[in-house]
């Protein structure tokens, strides 16, 4: 009986290593339809409390399972039927454990079932410059003690054409933010893994007047690189259900 009873628990606290969650958690639909706001978690100023107001269930599932934007297929409204998020972390918790938890909660509290397939996608790819050609990013230094460091952001210039500043951000930071421009995946085949300052001038795509170079044309003229559009198998996380209401805390 004593050998069945500590085989019990070993399986127990296996399980629990494989299938971390959160200390204390809670999830409800939101009420006040603002903007969302999330901060906390791994490798943040907070690392053992989340919070998140008014994120549609997509951008759970994408943070959750480590997703490009355009890396989900589901139903409509999980882009925007909105939930806010209050959770406690054990300390010490990696971004893979974060990860866990999340998704533990989500298919606890919403019944979230997904899988993963692979489907044909119409993506761009991130390339360096053909025939030897090098690409013209400035590597990222850090701020000297004291110096104020610069800052990451969107404006509008002088000729009327978008500005994207991105201080300090890897290829990979960057392509996530070129698919939501672009309205599809980004693939990095650069190689690249270095941080970089990049300064984007383009027209955006939902931009009326196209007198300016678009965003592909701004990545090639202004940081050297090739943004190609092809048609390749894609890995998607498909949901085959979740529910509206969340059950209680």
């Amino acid at each position: 009986m004593r050998y069945i009873t500590l085989l019990l628990l070993i399986a127990a606290a296996i399980n629990a290593q494989q299938s971390p969650e959160f200390e204390v958690a809670s999830l409800k639909a939101s009420k006040n339809g603002g903007r969302v706001a999330c901060a906390g978690g791994p490798r943040s100023n907070d690392p053992t409390m989340f919070r998140c107001e008014n994120m549609p269930l997509s951008g759970y599932l994408t943070r959750a399972y480590g997703l490009g934007p355009y890396d989900l297929v589901g139903p409509d409204w999980v882009r925007t039927q909105a939930f806010d998020v209050t959770a406690k972390l054990p300390s010490g918790a990696t971004q893979e454990q974060f990860q866990a938890m999340l998704q533990n909660l989500l298919a606890h509290r919403l019944g979230v079932v997904a899988h993963y397939e692979t489907r044909p996608m119409e993506v761009y790819l991130l390339r360096l410059p053909p025939n030897g050609a090098k690409a013209k990013l400035k590597e990222w230094v850090a701020p000297a003690d004291g110096e104020q460091p610069r800052q990451s952001g969107a404006s509008t210039g002088d000729d009327g054409l978008a500005v994207r500043r991105m201080v300090g951000w890897s290829l990979d930071t960057a392509i996530s933010w070129f698919a939501i421009e672009l309205g599809r995946p980004v693939v990095n085949e650069t190689g690249l893994t270095g941080r970089y300052d990049m300064e984007l001038h383009y027209v955006p795509a939902s931009a009326k007047d196209d007198a300016g170079p678009s965003l592909p044309d701004a990545v090639r003229e202004q940081l050297g690189l090739i943004l190609q559009s092809v048609k390749r198998p894609m890995r998607v996380l498909v949901v085959d259900r979740a529910e509206r209401v969340p059950t209680e805390n």
